[in-house]
């Protein structure tokens, strides 16, 4: 059994929710986990899952799906999320390409048509996970004119305070130098929404504001 879980994410000058990311997981022995093996979900199942956690939520949401790198530029899965933004309606969908590639060489050029073929269906593009796994300074390059937005996931950097400070300032200044949205996910402590506000990051995430949720 399958279900979408979503995570609120938050505007620190708006005081209030300003899109959720949904993650998919598996019902496993009463235990919901992260599936073994996405590549065996047919993609109905994406496009039925999603919009039925959609579905709910205020007309202007914006919601985030996750793809893998080999996910993204998996034709079936392309479809399903075009599917998926035409039955949400004014509902905007975001499609987070993470840091991994699960094992595999994919080339950047085929991230780009993807990439591009999402945006000409209206679905949007976000770089996850910047500057960790796969999604570094070359490839986020070249995917900047297609994406609306980076996220920096502080969890990835778990015991690198100094090096997650080096990479957080960069990534903040190269998105906006790009004009595109920045936001601050992985916040867990005090510590780190002291952080967030020295840098002035308005869109931020991370079990200090909330935990996923059913959806």
């Amino acid at each position: 059994m399958y279900r979408f879980f979503r995570q609120a994410r938050y505007s620190q000058e708006d005081h209030k929710v300003n899109g959720y990311e949904l993650l998919l997981r598996e019902q496993i022995a009463g235990n919901w986990r992260v599936p073994a093996e996405f590549n065996t979900i047919e993609s109905a199942l994406w496009v039925e899952l999603a919009v039925a956690a959609i579905q709910n939520l205020a007309v202007d949401a914006k919601v985030a799906i996750n793809l893998d790198h080999d996910q993204f530029v998996d034709e079936r899965l392309l479809q399903a999320m075009v599917e998926i933004q035409r039955q949400i309606g004014k509902k905007q969908l975001l499609v987070e390409i993470t840091e991994r590639a699960n094992g595999l060489l994919i080339a950047g050029n085929d991230i780009v048509c993807a990439a591009n073929f999402l945006t000409m269906n209206g679905v949007r593009v976000s770089l996850d996970d910047v500057g960790s796994g796969q999604n570094q300074f070359e490839l986020v390059r070249i995917l900047l004119p297609y994406a609306t937005e980076m996220k920096f996931a502080l969890q990835n950097f778990a015991g690198k305070r100094p090096l997650a400070r080096h990479e957080l300032y960069f990534w903040r200044q190269l998105a906006d130098k790009a004009d595109k949205h920045f936001v601050l996910e992985g916040i867990e402590t005090p510590a780190d929404v002291t952080l967030a506000n020295r840098l002035a990051i308005d869109l931020r995430q991370g079990y200090f504001y909330s935990r996923p949720q059913p959806a």
